[in-house]
């Protein structure tokens, strides 16, 4: 993955529980073009609008 990553301008995150989710919020408010997220921390984030799925393109 990291060879891959040193060659795109892609922000991303990895979000999930477990973890403190303040580190999380912080890197979403920085603004990122991809997450990779397990289904409870997102719909967590969700639910706080730290993430909005009406603005999701694919």
């Amino acid at each position: 993955m990291t060879a891959y990553k040193s060659r795109l301008k892609i922000r991303h995150d990895v979000i999930l529980g477990g973890v403190i989710q303040s580190d999380q919020v912080n890197a979403l408010r920085r603004g990122v073009d991809m997450i990779v997220a397990t289904p409870g921390r997102l719909l967590d984030l969700r639910g706080q609008s730290h993430i909005k799925f009406s603005e999701v393109q694919f």
